[in-house]
């Protein structure tokens, strides 16, 4: 958990956040309320992803961004094929 660097962490979401406003909103205004049932989940997919792909560049280890999608720690001595 020291290696994690959570200002990036922190920083990425709140960018995430303003991306998804900044998507979502002017198209809800030019095509009405309705459309943030189709454009909120799409925006936050797109910003989530690209913001999440912008912090794992900053990774100390390239051998660790594998397992950032499913959440594991490929490096981790207590994995399940080890046992």
């Amino acid at each position: 958990m020291k290696s994690i660097r959570w200002g990036w962490v922190l920083l990425g979401g709140l960018v995430a956040e303003l991306l998804i406003f900044a998507i979502a909103i002017p198209i809800a205004i030019f095509a009405g309320e309705r459309s943030l049932l189709y454009t909120a989940p799409t925006a936050s997919l797109i910003a989530t992803f690209l913001c999440g792909c912008v912090v794992a560049k900053k990774e100390a280890f390239p051998s660790r961004q594998s397992g950032l999608p499913a959440g594991t720690d490929p490096s981790n001595s207590m994995s399940l094929a080890s046992r």
